[in-house]
């Protein structure tokens, strides 16, 4: 079969590694070209397939994005024909919208990787429109996999779409387990970290986790904080979050560093491996006000930590409670659903609560080897191997038809 896989990136996040993972497995079978939307960059993921660029420079007037958006379309639909396309995968918001502009008559798999909730919480007329188009070309898939169950219930929820079938992201637990060990170029014995891996932008709460970590703080003297994760600079709001943070870090009479592990919160940046450095942490904490299927709180769990997330829409739920059996994984919390204002400097009765629930499981030894143990038991359901046949499987019914 000759399979497009389409995305915007091939780098830095979750939903690039996801696809990385993806390609790679499935090109073992099959003949996999994957385009994006972007020139090389230095930190993309190691893609085994064939890379096709459509390096159309983005234009900020509509007229212009218009004139970027028709001269994709047309430069998609000639590839296909050119690949001789049977099946096109697309991977995220962007690439769902482009490749049903540029239907060529092949296969439409659709992967949805974020919570259909946190678009809505932008009332502008530009995210409306997003919101109409996103919609009709959902509706234009042959296939629709959700990256998580809680998708499905806001597809019928927001679109009247009845979809049930979903594929949880894998993960290579030897890579992960093996970069673990790597070394750090400093030494964190000094303190009890608590780690959180993410960009900062709006979805992940970042101005709420540091006002957790100051109470936090109050109780205990050794903790301290390691932030993981880049700016989205296409947003001047995750620029905006990344300041406040550091400013309210500061005006709590805490100090913060880029590497220094004397300081009590360390932003890290962007990190090849994160995982040498949950290595060396005791407890990860993701305030999300909204996700997909996070990577980083699976990640953790592999690596052993026990985990505390928010209740949010959509994916932690999932992970860190089974309705079949009624096991806990990790500490599920009310989540956040505020919106981000630079301005304010206020610690709410949520942050009060998070804090001393996290405060109260970081003084039970005994909790927190139990939740380090459910963390590896839950992590062990999201192999690799696992997604990769569920997804080889959707292909092996389509190919049938042709045979």
């Amino acid at each position: 079969m000759n399979i497009l896989f389409l995305i915007p990136s091939l780098s830095k996040g979750g939903q690039e590694k996801a696809g990385m993972l993806l390609c790679n497995y499935l090109s073992q079978f099959h003949n996999i070209t994957v385009v994006c939307l972007e020139s090389r960059q230095p930190d993309e993921f190691l893609y085994q397939s064939e890379i096709i660029r459509l390096e159309i420079p983005r234009k900020k007037t509509i007229a212009g994005k218009i004139s970027v958006g028709s001269k994709r379309i047309k430069a998609l639909k000639a590839i296909k024909k050119k690949l001789k396309t049977d099946i096109s995968i697309a991977f995220g918001n962007t690439a769902i919208i482009l490749n049903a502009m540029a239907d060529n008559g092949e296969y439409k798999i659709i992967s949805i990787r974020q919570s259909l909730s946190g678009a809505r919480m932008d009332s502008s007329l530009k995210s409306k429109l997003h919101h109409r188009l996103y919609k009709w070309a959902i509706k234009k898939a042959d296939k629709i996999v959700p990256v998580s169950k809680g998708i499905n219930d806001e597809l019928y929820k927001y679109f009247k779409i009845k979809n049930k079938f979903f594929i949880h992201n894998g993960y290579d637990f030897d890579e992960i387990k093996s970069k673990a060990l790597e070394t750090t170029s400093h030494s964190y014995e000094n303190k009890s970290w608590i780690v959180h891996t993410g960009r900062f932008d709006i979805s992940k709460g970042h101005w709420h986790l540091v006002k957790i970590f100051v109470e936090i703080k109050k109780k205990f003297s050794s903790a301290g904080l390691m932030l993981i994760g880049g700016v989205d600079q296409s947003s001047g709001t995750g620029i905006d979050i990344f300041n406040y943070c550091k400013l309210y870090i500061e005006q709590s009479g805490l100090k913060w560093s880029d590497e220094d592990p004397e300081a009590d919160v360390l932003f890290l940046g962007h990190q090849e491996n994160p995982f040498r450095f949950l290595a060396k942490a005791r407890l990860f904490i993701m305030p999300s006000l909204w996700e997909g299927f996070p990577n980083s709180l699976v990640e953790a769990m592999i690596c052993g930590l026990p985990v505390v997330a928010a209740d949010c829409a959509t994916g932690p739920g999932e992970i860190l409670h089974d309705t079949t059996s009624g096991k806990d994984y990790g500490l599920l919390l009310p989540a956040f659903n505020d919106k981000f204002d630079k301005t304010d400097y206020n610690t709410t009765k949520l942050d009060y609560y998070w804090a001393e629930k996290i405060s109260k499981l970081m003084s039970d030894n005994t909790a927190m080897q139990f939740f380090c143990q459910m963390s590896i038991e839950r992590s062990r359901e999201y192999s690799l191997d696992k997604y990769g046949r569920n997804w080889l499987h959707i292909i092996e019914e389509k190919e049938k038809t042709y045979q």
